[in-house]
């Protein structure tokens, strides 16, 4: 079996909408929208195609550096879909893989169907190679460039922090969509092998740790650790039925920033893929990421 060539004379660019709402799905997480970018990207330039984000009617569209360019307005929105093949196939509650070769045959075979030049979509799936390439990361970053309002907060965090840029580490403890949408309470054998996990870590000597978390709760549970810093602010889901209050909103995107700041990144989800939130955060800056499932 042969890869599908793109045989569509009409179709030119390929780009990937982040809004709260689609046809045939509510948002998916900042995250999964970042790796359905770099996703595309590499199918584009593996047929030619130009790659393009539009992001302007999201929420948090507003803490960011649009171009004139980037604001479409004749847009048929609510005709948005989702490409619903994440080129993701879980094979147990702790591993997934990648069938990159059928996904890049369907979605060429899709995208050969095609009658427009401008191809407006929503995907999240799992990029065709696992080599990311600096120009694809260039790209991305450019169309999500903070406004001096978005810089200016980030710098007081870290400044609050005590953080420099590069000279610290970061956790990220995904707690899961039922805490974070749903408050539900945290469980003490979840919370002993949090700890567990991360107590090596943090009894390194002069090491510097940044703890963030979809759940504030959680947070108090390390402040006796000198090495560990966090900040307790209210956050929230930029995807799904998230809270799209424009200040925790902010709060998340702050989040997200000074993680891309740090020199380490150490991942605990619950989910067998991970957190899309950190680890596509540590490969769009490339910094060094370690996963541990929950």
């Amino acid at each position: 079996m042969s890869l599908v060539k793109l045989k569509n004379p009409i179709l030119k660019k390929l780009i990937n909408v982040y809004q709260p709402r689609y046809k045939n799905i509510v948002a998916q997480g900042l995250g999964d929208y970042l790796r359905g970018c770099f996703c595309l990207y590499q199918i584009c330039k593996m047929h030619g195609l130009e790659f393009d984000m539009d992001i302007s009617h999201h929420p948090m569209a507003c803490f960011f550096e649009l171009k004139k360019e980037d604001l479409v307005t004749n847009l048929d929105r609510e005709n948005i879909s989702w490409y619903s093949n994440p080129n993701y196939i879980p094979t147990s509650s702790f591993t997934y893989k990648k069938n990159s070769f059928h996904f890049h045959n369907e979605f060429i075979s899709h995208l050969n169907g095609i009658k427009e030049e401008n191809y407006y979509l929503f995907c999240n799936s799992f990029p065709v190679f696992n080599y990311i390439h600096d120009l694809s990361r260039e790209t991305i970053l450019n169309k999500i460039s903070p406004t001096l309002y978005l810089k200016n907060e980030i710098d007081t965090r870290m400044n609050n922090l005590g953080l420099l840029k590069k000279k610290f580490s970061v956790i990220h403890i995904r707690t899961g969509d039922n805490y974070l949408l749903n408050n539900f309470p945290l469980k003490v054998d979840f919370v002993t092998k949090i700890k567990r996990i991360l107590h090596p870590f943090l009894i390194q000597p002069k090491k510097k740790f940044l703890l963030l978390s979809d759940n504030n709760k959680i947070k108090y549970i390390f402040k006796n650790y000198s090495s560990c810093v966090f900040c307790v602010k209210k956050i929230t889901h930029l995807g799904e039925s998230g809270d799209k209050e424009e200040d925790k909103i902010k709060n998340t995107l702050v989040d997200f920033f000074v993680m891309g700041n740090a020199n380490f990144v150490i991942s605990l989800s619950p989910y067998n893929w991970g957190s899309g939130f950190s680890q596509w955060c540590s490969i769009l800056h490339k910094i060094p990421f370690k996963q541990f499932r929950i």
